[in-house]
């Protein structure tokens, strides 16, 4: 949603209080969509001078389903080794090319006929399971199918399968393109 018009220095305050309403209040409107507003929020404010002009920018991220967020497990659970996580991603985009990067190196080791190291498998399982918080409602089953292709894929290398492993990986890849298509 982007909205561009001109409004008063009163208008633009009134507006602005509302927006300042909907935000202490937990739900945020747009046009016909309704979101909800955790406690925490991400926001950058920018002032630029853009030749004669004053350009200010507000930014607020949040997740687009909050609990989501607070549900994910915040460290190792029982019988998991303790091990250091890899950052999280910091938009959608960070984290697709931090996945497709550790994807192709995955793809390369199986290509010579070997299992990459462990660590890269579980950094391709946490960055997938990340994934899942940025996903769209609609997309629920198939992220839910990617993940499980992902834990097999993890199971195979824990198991020594070099074929399973290769199999998880082009049903991966099948899932990854299938998902590009149909909600880039």
């Amino acid at each position: 949603m982007e909205e561009k018009r001109s409004f008063g220095r009163r208008e633009m305050a009134a507006w602005l209080e509302d927006l300042a309403r909907q935000f202490q209040s937990g739900t945020f409107q747009a046009g016909e969509k309704s979101y909800r507003v955790p406690e925490t929020l991400k926001a950058k404010l920018e002032l630029k001078a853009k030749g004669e002009m004053l350009a200010l920018k507000l930014s607020v991220l949040w997740p687009k389903r909050p609990e989501m967020a607070a549900a994910r497990p915040s460290g190792p659970g029982p019988g998991q080794p303790l091990q250091a996580a890899p950052q999280p991603a910091r938009s959608f985009k960070e984290l697709k090319k931090r996945l497709a990067a550790v994807f192709e190196e995955l793809q390369r080791a199986a290509a010579h006929g070997t299992l990459p190291p462990g660590a890269r498998v579980e950094e391709f399982l946490a960055l997938s399971r990340e994934s899942a918080r940025f996903a769209e409602p609609e997309w629920e089953s198939e992220m839910q199918e990617f993940l499980d292709h992902a834990e097999n894929l993890q199971r195979a290398h824990s198991q020594g399968h070099l074929e399973l492993f290769a199999h998880e990986l082009r049903d991966l890849r099948t899932r990854m393109r299938t998902c590009h298509e149909e909600y880039a």
